[in-house]
This record gives C-alpha cells, structure tokens and sequence, in this order.
C-alpha cells in the first residue's frame, strides 16, 4: 500500500492555508490501495479511485508501506463517517495564537491526517496530527 501526500491542481484557500502553516507544498494525506484511494476529504471518510483522485489532485509524495502495516478493517468502518472542520480550526488556533483547544470526538469524525495515523495504528495521533507530522514519520521510518 501506499501513502501519499497532495494539495489540490486548483486553488483553494482551506489547501492554502494547510500548506503555509505547515510549510509544505501539500496539505492532504491518503491511502492508496490497489486502484482505491481511502481519505477524508469532502465533507467525510470515503474511497474514490486513483483516477478520480488524480483529475483534481497532484501526489506530491509517496511512502510504500506493508499491507500489515495499515488496519483496513479500521479504515472501512470509518467510512461515511464525517469530516471534522472544527479539527481544522483546532489546529489554525493553536497555530496562530498558540492556544490549544482539544474536544475529543471519539472517532465519530476525522481529518485526512488523524484518519491516516489511526490507521497506521500509531499511538501518538491525535486530533491535533497535521500532515506533515504523518509524512515526517512516515520519511524518517523509510530510511
């Protein structure tokens, strides 16, 4: 399986500000499998194909990992489940005031991030795990 970073090929000022906070060229992370992509995004958790993925997305990075490595029993119950716009604003706030603010939804919604981590089965996810945090694990372990 695969996990990828991306940012959107349009403009968009959520993706933006994602990516300048971060300082990174991209603001989502998702599972490939096969030809399926496993993400939040667009409102909740949900699977669409490469090809779909691809029309609106660029790959910015790809990180290979073991099948085992990624609980997909996990990430299928998760589908349908809502996107979590308050763990953006979460995590804005604690950018630009430094104020943390944490309400602990109990995995009943999620951003891409928080998704991808969990399925990873890393312990240290939480509902403040940005992208860049997954794609810096995930670079560090490949070397």
């Amino acid at each position: 399986m695969i996990i990828v970073t991306s940012a959107p090929k349009n403009w968009k000022i959520g993706a933006e500000l994602i990516k300048f906070y971060q300082k990174t060229k991209f603001s989502h992370v998702a599972i490939i499998k096969g030809d399926l992509v496993f993400q939040a995004s667009h409102g909740s958790v949900n699977c669409t194909y490469i090809s779909v993925f691809l029309k609106d997305n660029e790959i910015i990075d790809r990180f290979y990992v073991s099948n085992d490595r990624i609980d997909m029993n996990f990430v299928k119950l998760q589908l349908g489940k809502k996107y979590s716009f308050w763990q953006v604003i979460q995590i804005a706030i604690d950018y630009v005031f430094n104020i943390r603010i944490t309400i602990n939804n109990g995995n009943q919604k999620f951003i891409c991030s928080e998704f991808v981590g969990k399925a990873l089965r890393l312990p240290w996810v939480n509902e403040h795990t940005t992208p860049a945090q997954i794609a810096e694990y995930l670079a560090k372990e490949g070397k």
